[in-house]
């Protein structure tokens, strides 16, 4: 199939499900300007839309614990460091580190890149528990 890189987020509809307490699952899913299907890169589709619809905090889920140097996590990045530290970093783990500056610059305050295979992963993420976070400052 074909692929794409997202323009526009319907952040309307996606507000108003979540005005009504509904959580939205969103496949990366997209429609070219030639009303073709597209699949679209899954990370930065969540980048786009947490920028589009302003969340404050954008989860990344991998099967490590998040940005690994020298076998060591990184916990923490700035915008500056990961936009830097990107193009020396292995495809998969890189383009997790795109769309977490791809979200920052949208607007997103954190950036959070963790591993889904422990317990409460999201939880233990939101508490920065081992994981990497990107940040502005």
């Amino acid at each position: 199939g074909y692929t794409g890189k997202i323009k526009n987020v319907n952040s309307e509809f996606i507000k108003s499900l979540l005005k009504q307490g509904l959580t939205p699952v969103i496949s990366p899913i997209a429609i070219s300007e030639e009303s073709e299907f597209l699949n679209v890169d899954g990370d930065r589709a969540a980048a786009y839309v947490a920028g589009s619809v302003g969340s404050d905090k954008v989860l990344f889920i991998t099967n490590v614990d998040g940005l690994l140097m020298d076998d060591k996590v990184v916990p923490k990045l700035t915008l500056v460091e990961a936009k830097e530290i990107r193009p020396k970093i292995g495809p998969g783990m890189e383009k997790k580190i795109l769309a977490s500056t791809e979200a920052l610059d949208m607007g997103v305050k954190q950036a959070f890149i963790a591993n889904g295979q422990k317990e409460n992963p999201i939880s233990s993420a939101i508490s920065q528990d081992n994981c990497t976070v990107i940040e502005h400052e």
